[in-house]
């Protein structure tokens, strides 16, 4: 279900990997092409004339222990999820919760309520609204609010928590080198 984001508060990526079983990620071509030049032509699978990250097992290929593999690659799709972006609202009395300005562009954003991560997490919505809007709109690539705290690029298999500098609230995990 679909839901006008100012009906949340909070919202963070408890990476649980719910998201990764339930959902077909669709990619751009140029987005499927670089992934399979990365790392295989196996990774994705095309259905018609469009293309998908490849699901084996009803998860997605790069999904483990519920943690995305390929956090510097995400999609598009995935670095947005659970964030929707209309130009016109579902509903018309939904339109002032849904709404939002920026840079002189109206969007209509819902979240999608299948997230655990909804009124759960610290981060507040409207920061995670306006990044995934920069991701969107293809101003920002990098996520700080839309994605897991979690490292998920991880060269060792040992991990250790730290709280980071830059945000008291957040606790992020760094790799053992």
């Amino acid at each position: 279900m679909l839901v006008p984001w100012r009906f949340i508060r909070t919202w963070t990526c408890f990476a649980c990997g719910r998201c990764c079983k339930k959902y077909v990620v669709p990619l751009s071509n140029e987005e499927a092409e670089r992934l399979m030049r990365k790392y295989g032509k196996f990774v994705v699978e095309k259905i018609g004339r469009r293309y998908f990250i490849r699901k084996i097992n009803g998860r997605c290929i790069f999904l483990k222990n519920g943690l995305c593999m390929i956090q510097e690659d995400k999609p598009k799709a995935c670095k947005l999820w659970p964030f929707i972006f209309l130009r016109k609202p579902r509903k018309s009395f939904e339109a002032k919760y849904a709404y939002i300005e920026y840079k002189n562009e109206e969007f209509y954003v819902y979240v999608d309520t299948f997230c655990q991560g909804i009124n759960q997490g610290t981060t507040p919505i409207d920061l995670a609204v306006l990044e995934a809007i920069r991701i969107y709109l293809g101003e920002n690539i990098r996520q700080q609010y839309t994605t897991s705290p979690f490292s998920q690029t991880r060269k060792s298999s040992i991990l250790i928590p730290y709280i980071s500098k830059a945000n008291f609230r957040t606790i992020v995990v760094r790799e053992l080198i």
